[in-house]
Parts: C-alpha cells; structure tokens; sequence
C-alpha cells in the first residue's frame, strides 16, 4: 500500500508514488518495495481490489482449512478477542498511546477514551492467530498482536509433521490455494506499475513451495525483477521447515530461499559477530567463521542496521563509542563477499536513535516503526530544503563522504567478483600486528583479508582497526602462503597498495624480502577506520 500519510494529496497518493517512479528511473535508479506475505493489520481492507478483499470468502469455522486465515477456537480465553492495549482487571492502558488518550483532560481526542477497552469489534466472535504464531485470545504487549497470520495452507502447529494443503514434492497434485493467487496478483500489480524488485519480509515463514511459484510467474511477467529475502537460521519458532521431514534437518533457510529464486537473502552472522566484539564475547578473530562461504556468502545481503536492528551510531549499543563505530563494521561487512549491500536511511550521517523512549519503540536504540518520528539527523542534512548537509556537525559531514567512498569503491574487480582470503590466521603469533599502546593480543582488535579476482588479476587488501580509542600506528601485516601465491611478487619487486577510503592519499610499499620477512608496514590506523588498499605491483 501507499500510506495516505505520505502524500501531499491523499486521493492522490497511487499518482503522487508513480510520479516517484517515473523520476527515479529518469535517474537511473531503481525501486524496492516492502512486500509483508505473512501478516497483516487485523482493519486491513482492500478499496482499490474488493473482490479479492484477504478473507472474503472465509468461513472462520475451523483453525486450520483452506481459508485465508486461521481462526480461533473458543476456550477459557475468549471469545472476544481482547488485544494488549488495555488490562481489564486493573482497568487501566498498557501502551504508551493509549496511556496519552486515557490521561487526556483536555479532551483532545473525543470518543476514544471510551473505546479503551482492548476489544476488536470485528474479532469478538471471530478471532484470529497473531502474525507471530500466538494461537490465543489474548496475545501480550510484546508479540505482533495488531497483526493477522496469512494461511498458506501449512498447520504451523504441527512443526514440520504439520499438515500441507498445497503443492509439495510429496503431494504435487494438491491444487494451488487462493491466498497463494492473491498474492500473486498483489506482486503482478506493483511489478505492472514499475516497481523493480521486492524486500520479503520474514520469508522463512512462508512455505518454500509458494516462493518458488510465485516468483517464476513474477519473472514471467519481468525476468529483470529482483527479490531479496528478510530470513534468519535457527527460527524455530516461526520458520517453516521442509516439507519432506527426512530432508528437514539437513535444511537451512538461506539454502531454502535462495534455490526457491530469490536473488538474495539476508546475511547476519558477521554482524553478529562483529557487535559480539564490543560486548567482548568475541575477537576480530572470530570473523573468519561468521562468513557465509560459497553460494550462500556470495547472495547474503550484508548491512550494518536495518529497521529491526539498532543503530550503529547508539549511544547504549556497539559499545556507546558512537557514528564511527560503523567505519571499520561496514568497511569490514560490505567488503567480505560478493553479495549486495544495504545501508538504512539516516545511517550514513550518524542516526544514533537517541530520542528516549519513542512511543511504542520505547528506548531500544532504534528509529521507531511503530510511531510518528522522525530522524533528527537526516533532518540536519536536509538543513531547510537544500540538502547540503549545512546543518551537520563536521564528524557526520566526514562520515556520510566516507559512506561514499565505500559505496563507490565496491565496483573494484576484486570486490564486486574476487575471492575472500583471510588473514588473521597467518598472524597468529605475529605481536606487531596489533593497536598501539595497549596489552599485546594479535587478533583481538585488527582484522584483514584479500580479495583478489582471477579474471582482471586485481587484488584488493582490506584492513580495520576495530579499537575504540588506540590507534594501530606501528602494525605489521604478514601474508598467508595463499595470498602470497595469488600476488605473486618477484623476489626484486615492489607491492603497492592505495588507499580507496581515506580522505587525504594514504599508501604504503612493501618489498618482496618484506613480505617473506617481517611483513607489510602498514601507514597508521586511526581508531575505528578501515582501510581499502588498492595493490600493485613493479
């Protein structure tokens, strides 16, 4: 949908969003839609499709049916349905919204106080399962109660021995179900419009079979449309698990999604590992085994904040050392693989997220999805309309440039399709490869690989320092055989490599005797930096 709040007209809004499109093709640009299969608002209500209205034609007599929804069976619980605004017993409002309407004494909102109660009147009779699988009539403040589960004809209940009423590879003759039809027809209207690909949100919630149906006919329709899947491992609560059960253990959902067709998929371990390093549940070491090697690596999406996770500049996460904390992350997230990358609105000019408890979103060092925001940073770069970044301060004025260096420089051969060639291994026991001025531990803090493409012969070194404050001013960096070999330098020749990221030109050499010996003198790292080093060789 096109939220009517956007628009300047909101009759208007679907020719104000192709407008939108129009200019950004012009522009060389291209647009992703939000596409959410799995849920949606319990009051949604198609005006621009009626008759193919989520729901329409359900009977709502059974849990588990061929409906477009599952509905609730009648317990101790309810009907109705009573959501987690309100708390009946001690008749007063749980959430941040309903407390401002309920403490109003000015009557700023007339007719709404009354209506506090928790109660949906379209589900006191008929109830429906949440979006995040909580089966009951009264869903808790901190699951997706204001949203309702999709059936796509799998029994979520049963685990992977849950009943199917849709195409299998055990059961290909099962007919294709109407909910799987009007999501096809929702993808066919957005892609007839002009948009060029989609986010899926959750995705691993959705049975693999419908992504493998829907998204051939979408390339049917555009082969050019590009799909990118929101999933994680290990979400056994919500994931849905193969449809053959002897395969289902030897399944993991990036795998499951990516031969489905989408394009992409997440990628979160590294990330994960990364933010483990400034809670010091992990070294720059532990890197090499949160990379997704292979097919898998090469299709991750990698990003450093996305709208569920906190932001990198937040002042009570990433260890609280602030917006350039996401230098050495994303120069290190954005270069290890060959697969896309994603930068979340406001992260390039700092975005801490640091508003105190925003509405619904409470303080969780994210920018609100739940509430009417804002983004005060983004809003100092816009300064007035000119969007000049006049009303930056100076740090973030640097880091959105940095932020652009980094994105221009993936087109780099040895990035955009080299291979990954870690070297933290071969520096193991090498004590100069560390930060200055502080205990000696090789590893914990410098991290570095290769990436090198055999096709051009161009050869990338990437290098970050991950410390908060010391610098690595005297750093070391050996080589492993396989990098050595892939480089190739004569006994009598000389390594160049170019900084790509640095704001004033930033180089160092090396010769062949350095490379067999004590290594490459690195040029010195700032706290927090990263470095591309562009390689040569004469």
């Amino acid at each position: 949908m096109i939220p009517p709040d956007y628009a300047v007209d909101p009759a208007r809004r679907i020719e104000e969003f192709q407008a939108l499109l129009a200019r950004a093709k012009k522009h060389e640009l291209r647009i992703f839609m939000d596409f959410v299969p799995n849920h949606v608002a319990r009051s949604h209500d198609s005006v621009i499709h009626p008759e193919r209205n989520f729901g329409k034609d359900d009977r709502g007599t059974e849990f588990f049916s061929e409906d477009d929804f599952y509905y609730l069976r009648p317990g101790a619980e309810g009907p109705p349905l009573r959501l987690a605004t309100f708390d009946p017993k001690k008749k007063e409002p749980l959430t941040p919204t309903t407390r401002v309407i309920w403490e109003d004494g000015e009557n700023r909102f007339p007719g709404l106080k009354e209506k506090i109660d928790g109660l949906f009147p379209p589900e006191t009779k008929r109830g429906r399962v949440t979006g995040d699988n909580q089966n009951t009539w009264r869903p808790e403040m901190e699951v997706w109660y204001e949203t309702i589960k999709f059936n796509y004809g799998y029994d979520f209940t049963q685990g992977a021995k849950g009943k199917r009423k849709h195409p299998t590879v055990l059961q290909p003759g099962v007919p294709v179900p109407n909910l799987w039809k009007k999501m096809d027809a929702v993808l066919a209207y957005w892609q007839e419009m002009g948009v060029d690909g989609f986010r899926c949100d959750v995705s691993h919630i959705i049975p693999s079979e419908f992504w493998h149906w829907a998204l051939a006919r979408a390339r049917e329709r555009n082969p050019a449309t590009f799909f990118y899947a929101e999933c994680y491992e290990g979400d056994q609560r919500l994931e849905v698990p193969d449809a053959n059960p002897d395969l289902a253990p030897f399944r993991s959902n990036p795998t499951s999604l990516l031969e489905a067709g989408f394009d992409a998929v997440y990628g979160h371990d590294a990330y994960r590992r990364l933010m483990e390093i400034y809670q010091d549940k992990a070294w720059a070491n532990d890197l090499d085994q949160a990379g997704r090697a292979g097919f898998v690596g090469d299709n991750s999406v990698r990003y450093a904040e996305n709208h569920d996770e906190v932001r990198v500049a937040s002042p009570k996460h990433w260890g609280g050392h602030g917006p350039l904390v996401g230098r050495p992350v994303c120069g290190i997230l954005f270069g290890m693989s060959r697969g896309p990358v994603m930068v979340y609105y406001g992260q390039e000019v700092g975005e801490p997220a640091d508003v105190g408890a925003a509405g619904f979103e409470q303080d969780k060092g994210r920018t609100t999805f739940f509430d009417y925001w804002s983004v005060p940073t983004l809003i100092q770069w816009m300064n007035g309309g000119k969007y000049d970044g006049g009303s930056l301060p100076e740090l973030n004025r640097n880091l959105r440039a940095f932020y652009g260096r980094l994105l221009n420089s993936l087109t780099h051969p040895a990035l955009a399709q080299g291979n990954f060639v870690p070297l933290n291994p071969a520096n193991a026991g090498n004590p100069a490869y560390d930060v200055t001025g502080a205990k000696k531990e090789p590893g914990r803090w410098l991290y570095s690989f290769l990436r090198h493409d055999p096709v051009s012969r161009r050869s990338l070194l990437v290098v970050a320092n991950l410390h908060p404050k010391n610098p690595a001013s005297e750093a070391k960096l050996k080589l492993s055989e396989e990098a050595s070999q892939l480089l190739a330098l004569p006994a009598s020749g000389t390594l160049t490599g170019t900084d790509l990221l640095s704001e004033t030109p930033t180089s160092f050499q090396a010769s062949g005797r350095d490379l067999s010996g004590p290594g490459i003198r690195l040029p010195s790292l700032p706290p927090l930096s990263v470095a591309y080093f562009d390689l040569s060789i004469r």
